[in-house]
Formats: structure tokens, C-alpha cells, sequence
């Protein structure tokens, strides 16, 4: 993929970055500890593609990151012309909701693991 075609989809991940270099990492060493390269890495950081949900794991083990603190640090606000899923899924489980049809608000919106993670925050948030 030549640098002309590269398109910014999500947010610079730029709480992340600095979490990184707070810890001593540099791209490599960090790619390296992840099991993956650093142009990879490199990449999703600076918003080019999605971290996989293993490499949030991953991350967050490294970094210490607390299930409390993954959506600042992995979902930024979304750039202007990007798509918002999981609000557009809450909008229509509260639209279905009202009709009383169908399942209510984004069950499965983003997965189960970032569910396991929401569900985690709330338990450290409610203590």
C-alpha cells in the first residue's frame, strides 16, 4: 500500500501514544513484545486501521491499562465523516424499544469483548 492510498479512518490514538512512551516503549520494542511489526502497530496508532480485540488485550496487559480506562484509550472521538456504529446501533435498539420490537439497545454492539469490558467498568465504577 503505497502512502497515497492510505486513508485515515478512525482517530490518532494520541492518549495511547503517550501512555506508550510514559512506559519507556518505542514503536519497536512495543510491536515486538505485541507479536506483531512496527509498521503494524504504527498504523493502528495513528488511525489507519482498528487495534484487533487480542491486541487491545495484549495492550492493556502491557501498558496497565484498567478495563475502566479502554474506551478513552482505544475509541477517541471518531473523526467527522466516519460511521458510527455502536451509536447508531443504541439510536435504533432505543427506536425499536419504542415500538416494542425487536432486541433493545446495541446488545451486541462492538462485540463481546468490548461488552466484557463495559461490564468490567461498571463493576470498579459502582465500588
Amino acid at each position: 500500500m503505497n502512502k497515497a492510498s492510505k486513508v485515515k479512518r478512525y482517530s490518532e490514538r494520541r492518549k495511547l501514544k503517550g501512555k506508550m512512551r510514559e512506559q519507556g516503549y518505542t514503536y519497536r520494542r512495543l510491536a515486538q513484545e505485541m507479536g506483531t511489526t512496527e509498521n503494524s502497530l504504527s498504523n493502528k496508532l495513528n488511525g489507519y486501521f482498528m487495534f484487533t480485540d487480542t491486541e487491545m488485550e495484549v495492550l492493556c496487559s502491557i501498558l496497565d491499562i484498567s478495563p475502566v480506562e479502554v474506551w478513552e484509550y482505544f475509541f477517541p472521538a471518531a473523526p467527522s465523516n466516519a460511521t458510527n456504529s455502536a451509536t447508531r446501533s443504541r439510536r435504533q435498539g432505543r427506536q425499536a424499544k419504542e415500538r416494542g420490537s425487536g432486541a433493545a439497545g446495541g446488545e451486541r454492539r462492538g462485540g463481546r469483548r468490548i461488552i466484557e469490558f463495559e461490564l468490567a467498568a461498571k463493576e470498579v465504577s459502582q465500588k
